[in-house]
């Protein structure tokens, strides 16, 4: 195995890893406080139950979810 061989390696190693660092952050599990209300992943606030009804899945209140959506168009 010669040094070219050896840098693909620690290449595909890197890329999954950061493939991997990426996906759980995207899919990471809804959080909870000690009283059981879903919390905001950027706040911490709970999430009103309004917007889970509506959204389920819902891991952001309504503020942090636009402010975030406004964050993604500008990284487009």
């Amino acid at each position: 195995m010669d040094d070219a061989d050896r840098a693909k390696i620690i290449e595909q190693r890197e890329r999954e890893a950061a493939i991997e660092a990426a996906l759980s952050k995207v899919m990471q599990a809804p959080q909870h406080d000690r009283h059981g209300r879903r919390i905001c992943l950027d706040c911490g606030d709970p999430i009103p139950m309004e917007r889970l009804y509506a959204w389920p899945h819902a891991v952001r209140c309504v503020t942090c979810k636009l402010s975030w959506e406004q964050r993604q168009g500008r990284n487009r």
